[in-house]
């Protein structure tokens, strides 16, 4: 995979391009479809949207938060506090002290309890992002 930047977070938790068993696991469908979309960077968070306008990185804030924090694929699972009472729903072990590790363990886990956590997360995080930007 090369240095572009797009496919960033898949290639920081993946090292092979092979099929992954949360594929499998993942049963409800908008669930997969939102894991997998985040995962490979098709989403509308603006480390994203901004990529292709160049705009600099502390210019690609998140409108959800008052942490005046860039909106990226960190934030968004461990940080952003628009989203703190759905975290602490689906992913209370891992919000506290959020890292880099952290978000490699979450995205590229091989326990099914995860991928089903992480996957709920993010689609009702995005749900809620979605309503709030539309408004």
């Amino acid at each position: 995979m090369s240095d572009n930047k797009k496919l960033s977070l898949y290639k920081s938790v993946k090292n092979t391009f092979v099929y992954d068993d949360y594929l499998d696991v993942l049963n409800v469908i908008k669930f997969r479809y939102c894991f997998v979309n985040f995962r490979i960077g098709s989403h509308a968070l603006g480390v994203e949207l901004e990529l292709y306008k160049n705009t600099p990185p502390e210019n690609k804030l998140c409108i959800c938060s008052t942490l005046n924090c860039m909106e990226h694929e960190l934030h968004i699972p461990l940080v952003c506090d628009n989203y703190s009472v759905i975290r602490s729903s689906y992913l209370k072990y891992y919000y506290e002290y959020p890292t880099v590790f952290k978000k490699r363990l979450i995205m590229s886990s091989d326990n099914p309890n995860i991928f089903n956590s992480v996957a709920t997360y993010l689609y009702y995080a995005f749900q809620k992002r979605n309503s709030q930007l539309n408004t």
